[in-house]
C-alpha cells in the first residue's frame, strides 16, 4: 500500500476555545485486517490572561505555540473551527442534485438567508441526509461567517507559527464527530443527544439513525448549562421521539452528567472519542470523564486530515 493514501500529510486538530487550547494529531494503524485511528500527540494549555480583544488573541497564539511544543509534533498544518457565536447555520431541503450543482444550489440559498453581502462571506455545508418530506430532496446543513472572522482565526494560528490549513464550523464538526465516535452505538429507532457545553454555549444535536432531528446552540455559562440543555430537549422533541440516551461533551461534562441525569432520567455518558482508538507510548492518557469529553472538537477537526471531499466554498 502506498504510505501516502493510508497515512495523509499530517494536520492537528485545534480546539481554540476562549480558556483552553485542545489539540491533537491522529494517524490510521493497520492490525491484521482492521483499520483503527491512532492519537499521535495532544495537549491541552490553558490559556493566560484572556481578556476580550487583541490581547486574547494574542495569548491564544502563544498558547497554541506552548500545546504543539508540549506534544512534541512537528506539523505545522492546522484545522480549527469557528465557535458557534461566530457563524449563522441554518438547515434546508434542497433536490437531490449532482454535487457541483448542489453547491451552486446552496450559494443561492445563502444569498437569500444570510443578513450580510455574499461577497463578504465563508459557506460551508454538508448533506445531512434524506428528506422526510419527498424521496427526491436532502436536508442541508448551510453555515455562513463573515470572511473578516475566518481571517481572524488565520491570524491566531499564523502568529503561533504554525499554517491553516483548513477552517471548519463547530455546527459540522459536531455532527461529524457522532457519525464517526457514536453513530455506532445508538439504535436505528430510537433518537440520540450529543451535547457540546464548550466556548460558553450548550450545542445540542439530536440524532435518529444518520439523520438531523433538531439541533440548537444557545449561550450559557456552567452554571446555566443544565438548565439550558433541559430546556433546548424540551423544545426540540415531542412526545412521540423520547429519547433514549444523551452523550455529553465539552470541559463542563463531569460536573453537569449526575443533575442532567436527574432531570431527564435517561442514560447518560460521556462522549469519550478515544474508545476504539490506540494511542503512541509516549502520549498522555486522558481520563475519560473530565479531559476526553473536552477532546472531541479537536478530535473532530483531526478527522479532516484524511477528507476525500468537503463542501467548503
Amino acid at each position: 500500500m502506498i504510505r501516502g493514501l493510508f497515512n495523509p500529510p499530517a494536520l492537528l486538530g485545534v480546539d481554540l476555545c476562549p480558556e483552553h487550547i485542545r489539540l491533537i494529531q491522529l494517524g490510521l494503524r493497520r492490525r491484521w485486517r482492521t483499520t483503527h485511528y491512532c492519537v499521535e500527540g495532544c495537549a491541552i494549555q490553558p490559556i493566560q490572561h484572556h481578556t476580550p480583544g487583541p490581547d486574547e488573541a494574542t495569548a491564544m497564539s502563544r498558547a497554541l505555540q506552548q500545546a504543539v511544543q508540549q506534544t512534541g509534533i512537528q506539523t505545522r498544518q492546522v484545522a480549527v473551527a469557528l465557535s458557534d457565536s461566530a457563524v449563522i447555520s441554518k438547515t434546508m431541503t434542497l433536490p437531490a442534485v449532482a454535487a457541483d450543482e448542489m453547491v451552486h444550489r446552496v450559494r443561492l440559498e445563502a444569498a437569500e438567508q444570510i443578513p450580510f453581502p455574499i461577497a463578504e462571506a465563508a459557506l460551508d455545508f454538508v448533506i445531512l441526509g434524506p428528506s422526510a418530506k419527498a424521496m427526491d430532496q436532502v436536508e442541508v446543513l448551510l453555515v455562513a461567517a463573515r470572511r473578516e472572522t475566518v481571517e481572524q482565526y488565520i491570524a491566531i494560528v499564523q502568529a503561533a507559527d504554525l499554517k491553516c490549513r483548513i477552517v471548519d464550523s463547530l455546527p459540522i464538526v459536531i455532527q461529524r464527530a457522532y457519525h464517526t465516535f457514536f453513530q455506532f452505538q445508538a439504535t436505528d429507532h430510537l433518537p440520540y443527544a450529543l451535547l457540546d457545553t464548550g466556548h460558553n454555549r450548550c450545542h445540542l444535536v439530536v440524532f435518529l439513525g444518520d439523520t438531523i432531528i433538531c439541533q440548537h446552540s444557545t449561550p450559557a455559562t456552567s452554571d446555566q448549562i443544565v438548565h439550558t440543555a433541559c430546556e433546548q430537549l424540551r423544545t426540540g422533541l415531542h412526545s412521540e421521539h423520547p429519547l433514549a440516551g444523551l452523550w455529553l461533551a465539552g470541559p463542563h461534562a463531569a460536573s453537569i452528567a449526575e443533575p442532567l441525569a436527574a432531570h431527564l432520567q435517561i442514560p447518560v455518558a460521556f462522549a469519550n472519542p478515544f474508545i476504539r482508538m490506540t494511542r503512541r507510548p509516549d502520549v498522555p492518557v486522558l481520563s475519560p470523564d473530565h479531559e476526553a469529553p473536552g477532546m472531541l472538537a479537536a478530535c473532530s477537526l483531526a478527522l479532516r486530515r484524511f477528507d476525500t471531499h468537503h463542501g467548503s466554498h
